[in-house]
């Protein structure tokens, strides 16, 4: 049996400003995702007082928030994944990065034939949303996206875009 090291005041300084970061991160993503559903709740006209849930006594604000949201509308089947895709993985391979994958394991319905989306941040490119919601009539031209064609007709066609283009097409287009 080989003898132990000695714990040293280093590990220790090491394992406290490990959890430290850990924390840190913590606060970033519940921070950005507060962020992104506030954007969401403004531009479906709900009121901020659905965002309540994310106070720091709430265990899970995100299920108090879908819960808040219920019955609002599409909404409800958006959720944000902090995982970031750089713009190489969503053009080259979109069926194969975090936020396609985030899509694949939605718990609250089939996206691809009820429809549904996830907000993710892309790569030095900003918040962008993956999505099998569609647009409202009217307000696809002039606008890029990214659109990956279902393979069945009872499938929604998935569409990758950035957050702040598809909230100016729900505004445009009445949702």
């Amino acid at each position: 049996m080989s003898p132990r090291a000695p714990f040293t005041p280093g590990d220790a300084n090491d394992i406290f400003l490990n959890q430290l970061g850990k924390g840190r991160r913590t606060r970033e993503v519940f921070i950005w995702k507060r962020s992104v559903y506030k954007s969401l709740v403004d531009a479906y006209g709900l009121p901020r007082s659905l965002l309540n849930s994310f106070s720091d006594e709430e265990k899970d604000p995100e299920k108090a928030f879908r819960a808040a949201v219920e019955d609002q509308g599409e909404i409800e089947w958006i959720v944000a994944h902090k995982a970031e895709v750089t713009l190489g993985q969503l053009l080259d391979k979109p069926l194969d990065n975090p936020a396609f994958k985030a899509l694949c394991d939605y718990d609250l319905r089939d996206p691809f034939s009820d429809g549904g989306g996830v907000v993710f941040p892309l790569y030095n490119h900003g918040d962008w949303i993956i999505h099998t919601l569609g647009h409202p009539l009217g307000t696809l031209g002039g606008r890029s996206y990214i659109i990956i064609y279902a393979n069945t007709n009872t499938d929604r066609d998935i569409i990758a875009e950035s957050l702040k283009q598809f909230i100016a097409t729900r505004k445009a287009g009445g949702l």
